[in-house]
């Protein structure tokens, strides 16, 4: 039997190194079969930050907002094209499905031109 005399330091740093790469193996395994997890990294959103204006937005561009789905999105362009401009973010509120604290986390890619 194969004996080694290792301090307990040692032991230690072999313990995470090894706890390291069944980490790293796990994580390729989850992109290997699970390729669009991924995918969410090299979104433009993650490169830059998105700003969209709401008064001049289209449909895909509302879409692209965090929280806004194509519903939404359509919502926001239908009280747009019935009530004017928005002259204050918060007026999103008056758009079902949309509430103060959604207006709360979508606000900072939000400006109004």
């Amino acid at each position: 039997m194969l004996q080694l005399n290792l301090t307990r330091q040692e032991k230690n740093v072999i313990l995470a190194v090894t706890f390291a790469a069944l980490v790293g193996i796990g994580i390729s395994y989850l992109f290997k079969v699970m390729p669009k997890a991924g995918e969410i990294y090299a979104t433009p959103s993650f490169n830059k930050p998105l700003k969209v204006n709401i008064n001049t937005a289209d449909k895909e561009q509302l879409a692209e907002l965090p929280l806004i789905g194509p519903k939404t999105a359509q919502a926001i362009i239908d009280y747009r094209i019935k009530n004017g401009k928005f002259t204050e973010i918060n007026q999103l509120k008056n758009i079902k499905g949309i509430s103060e604290k959604k207006i709360e986390k979508i606000k900072a890619f939000l400006i109004l031109e």
